[in-house]
């Protein structure tokens, strides 16, 4: 309830009990908005899978979509305490943008005349409108987008549906059923040519074979009932052109206007449907990597196992940059700030305290570098005991964030102690543990950055980086470092000098938010550009069209 009662106090509303839990009560109410809210923008964007929209849901596990819809709304409620909590600055901005706020509510907020149902209500409306607005400078949509990658949506669900359409293999047993129960079909069908009409006919009705007796076990009405998947119009459309080509195959005339082509067309067409399907079936029914490959692999698909790279080797390489950022952005954060103060810059060049600076460096390496190297030395354990990716992507960036956030505020606490700094003299280890937690976003979303990059460059779950387009990366990149520091806005505005500091208040609140953002930047950088990108598995091409 911190964001809660500093709101209240910011408006001199707490002037009774009754009155703050009322305000509890209608932040309250404003939170359970949130979620709801939340949790429909994270279902709501469809997306295309064989040429046709999917709903995400549909596309991973049950308990992988309810763990990152569940993520999305943690995240997306606490952006909604911390607009309510920044409400003036939000305001400011949404005056700006000319939406989506009245006139009459940004005046009354400015001129503290709202009251706080008021601001709860209006901060609603800016965080409805985001969750809304599909644009790419939208960073919380961009978040949803970034979860649904990594709980496979929509690129697994793609490469499954690529093997299935190029690369299936019915089984021997499964190709003798489909020989005695369907119409036209011949065991030499399954050998043939993949671009010929038997072939595609064949592996259609393998997978209707295969749906229905999915369908048969009763388990999964809520999934075939889907109106998106349209499974009985896609069966309506087999039976119709079954008879077609059994008239086909038995040499006789085609009633006009079907051709060769138009049939073989229709039937690439429905294979594609129920490949798509297949695909969502498959994800959906199974949650580990593990089973999904095997299931895959009953049902024909070569499924295959990939190896990772040992990811400790590129700890020297993020402890180096964040020396080196730190270095920089302090010197260059304190000049400014002098430069702007009217202070001259041969002043502000020659009155840097470089031993404050490598205090700094010092305090970002236990911190920022610690975080790192914990999170990659488990990465490598895990990389020694199974080589392959095991894990699900997204419990991977659960437990990084969890893991960077708590060795970061270890090893601050632990440079606080030993360096004797006066903040924490009269605090326990437990104490202090605690107080630095509130540094700790910072590492945990750069931890869940490199290491979601260094996956993006050696998995086929994940889509590839696009080394063409720089700009947009280097863009991106700022956004990551902007929303890091709003993210940590409130312990940063709330830093306080010691009466006998060298900088006042206002110079160190300048050079933490510069430093922190410099950091975060840099090790976003290095995380898109300057790590080793193998080469990939080739995609399977696509079959030429029927002679």
């Amino acid at each position: 309830m911190l964001f809660v009662s500093a709101a209240c106090a910011e408006d001199g509303v707490l002037g009774s009990d009754g009155i703050h839990y009322a305000h509890v009560a209608v932040t309250a109410l404003g939170l359970l908005f949130a979620i709801r809210m939340a949790d429909q923008a994270f279902g709501r964007r469809a997306l295309q899978l064989a040429d046709s929209p999917t709903f995400p849901r549909y596309m991973t596990s049950q308990g992988q979509y309810l763990l990152g819809s569940w993520a999305f709304i943690v995240l997306a409620t606490f952006i909604f305490l911390l607009i309510v909590y920044l409400h003036k600055e939000v305001v400011e901005v949404a005056k700006l943008l000319g939406e989506p706020l009245s006139n009459d509510i940004i005046a009354a907020v400015e001129n503290d005349h709202a009251s706080y149902l008021v601001i709860i209500f209006a901060m609603g409306s800016v965080y409805l409108f985001l969750l809304k607005k599909e644009a790419e400078w939208n960073v919380l949509l961009m978040i949803r987008d970034l979860i649904h990658t990594w709980i496979s949506v929509p690129q697994r669900g793609r490469k499954i549906v690529d093997e299935i359409s190029f690369a299936l293999t019915v089984p021997d047993q499964a190709a003798n059923n489909v020989v005695n129960s369907a119409i036209g079909v011949a065991a030499a069908d399954f050998r043939k040519d993949r671009r010929t009409v038997d072939r595609v006919w064949a592996e259609i009705c393998y997978m209707h074979m295969w749906i229905s007796q999915q369908q048969s076990s009763g388990d999964d009405a809520t999934f075939f009932t889907e109106p998106s998947f349209g499974l009985d119009q896609l069966v309506g459309q087999r039976d119709r052109i079954a008879w077609l080509v059994k008239t086909l195959k038995l040499g006789e005339a085609l009633p006009l206007p079907n051709t060769p082509e138009t049939i073989y067309n229709e039937l690439r067409a429905i294979h594609l449907k129920f490949a798509r399907l297949i695909g969502c079936y498959l994800l959906y029914r199974n949650g580990s990597r593990q089973r999904l490959a095997s299931e895959a692999r009953k049902f024909g698909v070569p499924f295959k196992d990939e190896h990772v790279d040992n990811p400790l080797r590129y700890s020297v390489i993020y402890l180096l940059t964040v020396g080196v950022a730190v270095y920089i952005s302090v010197y260059g954060s304190a000049i400014a700030f002098d430069v702007f103060a009217g202070k001259g810059l041969a002043y502000a060049v020659s009155n840097q305290d470089a031993e404050r600076v490598f205090s700094w460096i010092l305090y970002s390496l236990s911190n920022y570098g610690l975080a790192i190297v914990a999170v990659l030395m488990v990465r490598f354990l895990i990389w020694k005991a199974t080589e392959t990716n095991s894990q699900s992507y997204l419990l991977t960036y659960c437990w990084t964030f969890l893991l960077a956030c708590a060795t970061g505020a270890l090893g601050l606490t632990l440079a606080a102690k030993l360096n004797g700094a006066s903040s924490v003299d009269s605090l326990s280890y437990v104490q202090t543990f605690t107080k630095m937690l509130q540094w700790s976003i910072g590492p945990g979303l750069i931890a869940i950055c490199i290491t979601y990059f260094m996956d993006r460059q050696l998995s086929s779950d994940l889509p590839d980086i696009d080394r063409s387009i720089v700009a947009r990366r280097i863009v991106n990149s700022v956004i990551f470092a902007v929303f890091t520091i709003v993210l940590q806005l409130p312990p940063l505005l709330a830093l306080d000098a010691s009466t006998d500091a060298a900088w006042d208040r206002n110079k160190l609140r300048f050079v933490a938010v510069g430093t922190t953002f410099v950091v975060t930047l840099a090790l976003a950088l290095v995380s898109q550009f300057g790590l080793r990108i193998p080469q990939k598995p080739a995609v399977l091409p696509a079959p030429q069209a029927a002679e």
